[in-house]
């Protein structure tokens, strides 16, 4: 099997988006964010309380439930630019150059303008398809970014990586759910 394709700045800030909605660390990090200020305002309102301020109280503790609830899409948002922002400072002379993987047992040949790479199967960690691409994730924390919209032989490539985890044990997995929270 050989698929030709190509990257687009879209294409990587998805990945981006996508690894980091896998990270614990990311994920720690906007559970602290969101959660820190909201008890913080609680706090404030428990202060107020205590000094008999009822218009203070119900101030802090409405902007509390409001930063815990609606703090989420702001962070989203945040998390979005600053990707966007990396990748048009440090990847921009990457994408619309063709590639091409070929899958010849037990190799997988990778190659670009620039380089040629041979990976044995043994060492694909995973192949993931979400919504906008496949991702073949290797046990060196790198990834083949698949855009399934500039794959010309999309139909025929779903079934090959779904042999994969038949024949050499990869396994495959299908989120198709998968959207940037």
């Amino acid at each position: 099997m050989k698929i030709t394709y190509s990257i687009d700045e879209n294409d990587y800030l998805t990945f981006q988006l996508y690894t980091a909605s896998n990270s614990a660390l990311v994920k720690k990090r906007r559970f602290i964010s969101r959660l820190v200020p909201a008890i913080a305002y609680l706090l404030l309102a428990v202060t107020f309380f205590y000094k008999g301020n009822i218009t203070m109280i119900i101030a802090f503790g409405v902007l509390a439930v409001v930063w815990y609830f609606l703090y989420p899409f702001h962070d989203k948002n945040v998390y979005k630019r600053q990707y966007q922002k990396f990748i048009k400072e440090n990847m921009n002379n990457k994408f619309g150059r063709p590639a091409t993987l070929s899958f010849e047992a037990p190799l997988v040949k990778a190659k670009d303008e620039v380089s040629e790479t041979k990976i044995n199967y043994s060492e694909i960690e995973s192949i993931t398809e979400i919504p906008e691409m496949f991702l073949l994730k290797l046990k060196t924390n790198q990834s083949f970014i698949l855009p399934k919209d500039k794959i010309e032989n999309l139909e025929t490539l779903k079934p090959f990586f779904e042999s994969f985890e038949t024949n050499e044990g990869i396994p495959y997995y299908v989120l198709s759910n998968w959207k940037w929270k």
